[in-house]
């Protein structure tokens, strides 16, 4: 979990707590004692150095907060075949593939959310993504070209959004292809997709932690299935009825044709042509290149330096990723894999030794 015990406990009160403020009937000073701080000033300082609110404004004010969820490990190991569903933890999770023929035209607004809001319900504080969306809601109804009873759409890409960010759209289905003046839109684009089809008992679960929880479990299952997904991810909600709530992520697959077709045109060695991760990522078509990078720009805070290397033994592009002035690691793209080259000192010799067996 990356959190030391103590830490884990404390803001797992605190996203409890924060759910039993809503309760204005009660005072907050019990809240605090109901959830194991000792008095009104250490809740307030607890709360606000997670949310950068204090409970009186989230009382006054409720927005959606980004919880340290529960981690429920099942979802780390469990393994199902396409449109089998899988139930842990309260919520139902399936896999099935779909194909658009037609696209699907979105219109709403857009926003940066930080990347560090994206780390599977691992960060705090005011959900940035809530904020789009409440915009979103508060402009709807003066929005035009929308279907009565269209589909609303979250899609994260990555737009113009400044390095540390990506951009988030909320927005909800058009009629044909309609720009509308002043909002954002975004065509979901005909082509083949995996879905993630899932239910929790309300709302306000759906959108906190069993979208993590789903989301963890599709990372898990691509890799599994030897999928890599495109640039894209969608989040498609569906009207809630009492029992339960719906939605689904649509994941679009990246095209084995494009792939085949960067593979045939892109030359590594040719050092004028500065490419893209993307470009570098369809050559090396192996998720787990993807999922390194992801992990080291995640828990490094790590940006990919491209770089062209004329050292005769791995000539052409590769992928550098350094903190504080020294290189993390250098990754050599090759046709179908990558080579991964780490550099140790003196002191890390003997524990690196005991490690690779």
């Amino acid at each position: 979990m990356k959190k030391t015990v103590n830490e884990y406990v404390k803001l797992r009160r605190l996203a409890k707590a924060s759910e039993a403020l809503k309760i204005k009937e009660k005072r907050i000073i019990d809240v605090a004692l109901d959830y194991g701080f000792s008095d009104h000033a250490n809740f307030t300082r607890a709360f606000k150095d997670a949310y950068g609110i204090t409970p009186e404004e989230y009382r006054d004010c409720p927005v959606i907060l980004n919880q340290f969820i529960k981690p429920d490990l099942q979802f780390n190991y469990a393994v199902v075949d396409e449109d089998v569903p899988l139930i842990a933890d309260g919520i139902v999770v399936e896999v099935t593939r779909r194909k658009l023929d037609e696209p699907r035209i979105f219109i709403g607004v857009e926003g940066e959310v930080p990347e560090t809001e994206l780390t599977g319900g691992k960060a705090t504080g005011i959900a940035v993504t809530g904020i789009i969306w409440d915009e979103f809601h508060r402009q709807k109804p003066d929005i035009p070209h929308l279907l009565p009873n269209g589909n609303e759409l979250g899609v994260l890409y990555m737009g113009d959004a400044r390095e540390g960010c990506c951009t988030y759209m909320a927005g909800a289905e058009a009629t044909g292809n309609i720009q509308a003046e002043g909002y954002a839109s975004y065509t979901l684009p005909c082509g083949e997709y995996a879905v993630c089809c899932f239910e929790a008992k309300n709302f306000l679960e759906l959108i906190s932690s069993a979208i993590f929880k789903a989301s963890s479990f599709m990372n898990n299952w691509m890799k599994k299935h030897s999928l890599t997904c495109g640039n894209f991810a969608a989040e498609m909600y569906y009207d809630t009825i009492p029992d339960a709530s719906y939605m689904e992520l649509w994941l679009s697959l990246r095209s084995s044709q494009r792939i085949q077709k960067i593979k045939e045109t892109w030359d590594k060695t040719n050092g004028t042509h500065k490419p893209s991760m993307a470009v570098i990522s369809a050559y090396v078509n192996s998720p787990l290149f993807e999922c390194l990078c992801k992990h080291l720009e995640t828990e490094y805070q790590s940006k990919p330096i491209l770089d062209y290397s004329r050292c005769s033994m791995q000539y052409g592009w590769n992928v550098k990723y350094k903190k504080a002035g020294r290189t993390l690691c250098t990754l050599y793209p090759m046709e179908g894999y990558f080579i991964a080259l780490i550099v140790i000192s003196d002191r890390e010799k003997t524990e690196a030794e005991c490690m690779l067996p």
